[in-house]
């Protein structure tokens, strides 16, 4: 049997892990089997198809894994730290090099990598009105929340979410100074970490139209 647990490896567990989610932690898998005859567990495998390319041993790929009982090896755990997503099944070998059933199949996602956001203008004084491009980018994008204000008030807000990275228009279509805030989150709860900040987690640009000669 397969559990599955995310945290921070090597040792802390904070919560279950659901096969095929994404996260941002790392994710700690735990194989759990018997041996009906006498021989003993020596080792378990993985495989991302189930049928070819087994591993050697996983306990001696440097995983932070680890057995519940060194002699017994009824249960081994280690940890998947990296960017990816992969499927994986797992089996015991005894000591005797009789091979045991596949494991079902889980997936495991793992995304660290920070969302950007960029804007086409750069914050300044324009003599004419301007199209801010809001553009939140990332490869595993999903939501991209952006707020503009005039003059301190807020003028509208805007969300968009997705798998891709999105784009949004912002018309500064009069004179006064306008404000633009962008938030930006990956499927994996990831946000973007840029300058300059609100101090609410936003990043932003300011912009003054003056077409007054």
């Amino acid at each position: 049997t397969i559990s599955l647990e995310y945290g921070t490896a090597p040792s802390t567990v904070s919560g279950t892990y659901t096969s095929g989610a994404w996260t941002n932690r790392h994710i700690k898998t735990t194989a759990s089997t018997t041996d009906n005859g006498c021989a003993g567990i020596s080792y378990y495998q993985y495989s991302h198809n189930g049928t070819s390319g087994w591993s050697n041993d996983i306990s001696t790929l440097g995983w932070n894994s680890s057995y519940n009982n060194t002699s017994t090896k009824t249960q081994l755990s280690y940890w998947i730290t990296w960017n990816g997503q992969w499927d994986f099944y797992v089996r015991a070998v005894d000591t005797l090099g009789n091979v045991g059933t596949n494991s079902t199949k889980f997936n495991e996602k793992i995304d660290v990598t920070l969302p950007t956001v960029s804007y086409n203008v750069a914050g300044g004084t324009y003599n004419a009105k301007k199209t801010v491009t809001v553009t939140g980018s990332d490869a595993n994008f999903k939501n991209m929340s952006v707020h503009v204000y005039k003059d301190g008030s807020f003028v509208s807000g805007k969300s968009v979410s997705g798998t891709t990275s999105s784009t949004f228009n912002v018309a500064l279509d009069s004179d006064g100074k306008w404000t633009v805030y962008t938030q930006v989150y990956d499927q994996a709860g990831n946000k973007h970490n840029q300058s300059p900040d609100n101090g609410g987690g936003w990043y932003y640009q300011n912009y003054t139209i003056d077409t007054i000669a």
